[in-house]
């Protein structure tokens, strides 16, 4: 295998997705009404004015991450005293769904376009993103999508005969509905804008076994906790994205940062590193920083992969996902 490319929030931004810095504001400016004045609002406007009311007034300085790493624990709501933990939790899912989508929505991404008709066709890519933009690239161009889920066939909407496009979801995706019964993932129609939770179309059924009850958006947050929910099909596909990095000659990073609260991933990335025999290059793609802040980021790269004893093998490219030089990849 030659080249990796793994996708973090950076990626998406140029298309319209909100950093995780920046999610609450995102929301809160494409969905200002509150629970105070209720009339009028729809069931999903509803809930995502609850969410955000409790996210304001008890995690006030928790990023969308760590507000969605707290609500997905099994332990942390309980001790605290959250007593609304399990409905909030299910609240945040239809916020986080409705502020990507209506954020990307009727966005054509010229950025993840160029992306996939620059790279090789074999070439796998990893994100760390909830949204569909490299896939909805993937179709635009007439191909389909494996996600190297479990009892679950390529994404092929087009009915596309070309080989499919190896995407590999960490953190699950906006178009997975998970089903708890025979825990198999169904895709979303290109149509689909629905909440489950909110029982907004349900003509949505399991492919597997044609269940409707029991679905749930396969979104996970990036805490140690997040192989919990669907763990058998997640970790079928950490295991898959895993071997892919070993794999690799080249690794292509974008837009990922390794936040504090994404312990997992650094363990992981470091240990498929060490056993990444073929590794010549790792590329660390970020926007352009200067002075102070780029010694910060370099440093701040090299400590996190020192585990990996691969730190000599990173360079970085300062640049946008948008401007990147494909002549030079």
């Amino acid at each position: 295998m030659a080249d990796v490319w793994v996708l973090g929030a950076g990626a998406s931004v140029e298309a319209g997705a909100p950093l995780m810095r920046d999610f609450k504001g995102t929301a809160r400016f494409l969905f200002p009404a509150t629970t105070e004045s209720p009339s009028g609002l729809s069931a999903s406007e509803l809930t995502i004015a609850s969410v955000l009311e409790f996210w304001d007034e008890r995690l006030p300085g928790f990023n969308v991450e760590e507000l969605f790493g707290f609500l997905d624990s099994h332990t942390l709501p309980e001790v605290t005293g959250e007593a609304h933990a399990a409905e909030l939790r299910k609240g945040a899912v239809v916020m986080i769904e409705r502020t990507i989508l209506t954020s990307v929505k009727n966005v054509d991404s010229d950025v993840h376009m160029e992306f996939v008709k620059r790279i090789e066709d074999r070439t796998p890519v990893i994100t760390f993103n909830w949204d569909t933009l490299v896939e909805d690239a993937v179709i635009a161009n007439n191909g389909r999508v494996s996600y190297a889920l479990r009892d679950t066939p390529d994404w092929n909407p087009r009915n596309s005969s070309d080989p499919a496009r190896k995407v590999l979801k960490m953190h699950g995706s906006l178009n997975w509905v998970f089903c708890d019964g025979c825990q198999v993932v169904t895709y979303l129609r290109d149509d689909d804008t629905i909440d489950l939770f909110l029982a907004i179309g349900k003509g949505v059924t399991c492919r597997n076994c044609r269940s409707g009850n029991g679905l749930r958006l396969l979104l996970v947050p990036p805490v140690l906790s997040k192989l919990g929910e669907g763990s058998g099909v997640l970790s079928a596909l950490w295991r898959e994205a895993y071997i892919t990095l070993t794999e690799a000659a080249r690794i292509f990073l974008v837009g990922y940062s390794f936040p504090a609260t994404d312990i997992q991933t650094r363990l992981f990335f470091c240990k498929a590193l060490r056993e990444a025999a073929e590794l010549q290059e790792l590329v660390v793609i970020t926007k352009p920083k200067f002075g102070t802040a780029r010694v910060q980021f370099e440093d701040h790269y090299r400590s996190i992969l020192a585990g990996s004893e691969q730190e000599d093998k990173v360079r970085f490219r300062y640049s946008t996902f948008g401007q990147l030089d494909w002549e030079n990849i």
